[in-house]
């Protein structure tokens, strides 16, 4: 016989299984809410903390603002726009106060700028590095309860020179090394202060060697497949930084491997082949604007060259001159004799070229720089046996690198005027064409270059020796760019301690 519960029994566990689903209703709207408050607060942190991503940029671009204003004004402390307080000796910060964000929050900002150039030979070093610092943190209780976030992020700056002299070699589009044995390298041949010349190799006061590693070897070009605007694999020595406009910087390492590419050391004479990261860059820019005749040049009164002397030579110009003389030529060649350059004078030309004995003479023998030579060519330049001879008294070459400057008026890329180097002697001077092919040595000639050059397609042949002077840099000094090189945010407390946060 088969026992069946009592009804008082079955309305017992009906209740009892009603309460366990309850309860289990009940747990579960508990974790729903649980979640649905999760998932509040996760949101209002993330709109919190991309709002203090915004405070931190405008922060960036006021410091970056504030900082062009200090280079505009000559490096003067008093160029600093207003609340700009000096913080050490090279740095400057400023504090934002507070800002109403809205729904209870408010947020904080204090921005820092570390590691500047203090005056125009600061800024000649390129590889010195400014950073910015920017702190911002918010208060308040947001809709999550959460009282406090803090945010802060680190922007590294990069000196990239972008005035006609102030850089070394640079080219619009390609940049070539041929051969081994070719060595670019920088000096001063000037110190701000100081009256004394001082050649390319010289003993300096503080007894080093006139001999850096502050040139820039450096295309505007992007690399990209089929094109690789630099080629400097074939070995040789660059003390100095490499750049190109824009592509992989693996590709970049990769093609001047073959060479070295880093710091100067007096003690290692013939340093091994290897790339110093720190000194190849993307993102490398100038200015290639064409050289243009000066305003007071009227070619119907400038002069005609006169004629030679029984020697061959042509004088032109006057020691006691006091502004430029100016001279027009259709086609000057020069075989034998010299072209002798007295004073400040104005050359210009439909092309130039000189071979065998034939030379152009600044005449600076007493050691000071009483003449000049400017020219301005439209079409080829062919400089060689003894070439252009800049000499300081001694036979000083480099130290004269500001008075011959050698410019380039052609403005068409489909047909490229020709300036070639090859002669005996030394090229002292600048070269400003920017829609020229430049080629230095060959014909079994490596030349020696001091100055800078700055060309639409570059070529360094095996042996040739390119000394930059960094004098040519000295003014004007606000031509140079300080893009951002990298952007991170700190993430231990390591980190945070080096930049001060």
């Amino acid at each position: 016989m088969r026992n069946t519960p009592s009804p008082r029994k079955r309305r017992g566990s009906a209740i009892a299984m009603t309460l366990i689903v309850a309860l289990m209703l009940a747990a579960v709207g508990a974790s729903l809410v649980a979640l649905t408050t999760s998932v509040r607060r996760v949101t209002e942190a993330n709109h919190s903390y991309q709002a203090l991503q915004t405070v931190l940029e405008r922060g960036v671009d006021q410091a970056m603002h504030a900082f062009g204003k200090y280079r505009e004004g000559g490096f003067n402390s008093a160029a600093w726009p207003a609340g700009w307080k000096q913080t050490g000796a090279t740095g400057y910060s400023k504090d934002f106060g507070e800002v109403d964000l809205g729904n209870n929050r408010k947020s904080r900002l204090r921005v820092t700028i570390q590691n500047l150039p203090l005056n125009n030979t600061d800024a000649l070093e390129l590889n010195k590095s400014p950073y910015i610092v920017a702190d911002a943190g918010m208060s308040g209780k947001d809709a999550s309860g959460s009282s406090a976030y803090s945010r802060q992020i680190l922007v590294t700056l990069k000196r990239v020179q972008v005035n006609g002299t102030g850089q070394g070699l640079v080219s619009q589009n390609t940049l070539t090394f041929i051969g081994n044995g070719s060595k670019v390298d920088s000096y001063s041949s000037s110190f701000p202060g100081i009256l004394v010349l001082y050649p390319y190799g010289a003993k300096l006061p503080d007894g080093t060697l006139n001999i850096s590693d502050k040139v820039t070897v450096g295309t505007v070009a992007i690399a990209k497949d089929g094109f690789d605007p630099l080629s400097a694999n074939a070995g040789g020595i660059i003390y100095g930084s490499v750049l190109i406009g824009g592509g992989s910087e693996a590709a970049l390492d990769k093609a001047v491997s073959g060479m070295y590419v880093g710091v100067y050391d007096p003690a290692v004479t013939s340093p091994k082949a290897g790339v110093d990261p720190d000194r190849t860059s993307t993102g490398f820019s100038a200015d290639f604007t064409v050289p243009k005749l000066p305003a007071d040049y009227n070619a119907s009164t400038a002069s005609p060259l006169p004629a030679a002397d029984k020697s061959g030579n042509i004088t032109i110009g006057s020691l006691t001159a006091t502004s430029p003389q100016y001279y027009k030529v259709t086609d000057l060649k020069l075989t034998k004799g010299s072209l002798i350059v007295r004073g400040p004078v104005v050359l210009v030309a439909d092309s130039i070229s000189t071979s065998g004995n034939g030379q152009i003479t600044v005449d600076n023998s007493t050691g000071k720089k009483v003449s000049s030579l400017t020219m301005f060519v439209s079409g080829d330049v062919s400089l060689t046996g003894n070439g252009i001879v800049n000499s300081g008294a001694g036979g000083a070459e480099s130290t004269m690198t500001t008075q011959v400057t050698l410019n380039g008026t052609n403005t068409n890329k489909n047909d490229l005027q020709d300036i070639k180097i090859a002669g005996n002697g030394a090229f002292s001077g600048v070269i400003d064409a920017p829609f020229a092919s430049f080629v230095m040595g060959g014909g079994g000639s490596s030349g020696v270059f001091f100055g800078s050059v700055k060309a639409f397609n570059i070529s360094i042949n095996g042996g040739g020796l390119f000394h930059y002077d960094l004098a040519l840099a000295a003014v004007p000094t606000v031509d140079a760019k300080y893009p951002v090189d990298f952007w991170i945010e700190p993430q231990n407390k390591a980190d945070m301690a080096k930049y001060g946060l």
